[in-house]
């Protein structure tokens, strides 16, 4: 209670070390207030009578409210999500460019380049077979719904 007390006493000391530099605002404020006062409070005062009225239409307001905070929390979680999500896409980049940097650097341009390459063919070779193979199983079922008398695609 009394960490409580300090910073009540601590924000009441600031505000009034900054009252000074608030009163041309505070009183703007308070300025504008009274002017608006007779356009708005009419306007309120029918929508207070009407709300009175139509119970409804305060449970529609409600609702209207509720689904809005929860749209509202909904992009923050999305917001939260988006920064980890660039920041794990950045690591990884700088991540793969530093291992890049320090393969060059301990193995030399010439040796990292026919790494790179060997590993480039290698994956090359692998991808055709596969190709080739899946590419065989959807030739052998043409076939087989060519004999049947279905239709072939």
């Amino acid at each position: 209670m009394d960490i409580a007390q300090d910073y009540v006493l601590k924000a009441y000391a600031i505000y009034n070390g900054c009252e000074p530099y608030t009163r041309p605002f505070r009183s703007l404020l308070s300025e504008l207030q009274a002017r608006a006062s007779p356009f708005v409070m009419p306007f309120l005062n029918t929508v207070a009578v009407k709300a009175q009225d139509s119970p409804g239409i305060v449970s529609v307001g409600i609702l209207v409210l509720f689904i809005l905070i929860a749209l509202q929390v909904l992009n923050l979680v999305r917001r939260i999500m988006m920064w980890w999500i660039r920041l794990l896409w950045w690591m990884t980049v700088s991540g793969l460019c530093v291992v890049v940097v320090a393969a060059v650097w301990q193995r030399g341009p010439e040796r990292t380049l026919e790494d790179a390459i060997a590993w480039g063919s290698q994956l090359s070779e692998v991808w055709w077979r596969e190709y080739r193979r899946w590419e065989g199983y959807q030739n052998q079922q043409k076939g087989q719904y060519s004999k049947q008398g279905g239709y072939v695609y």
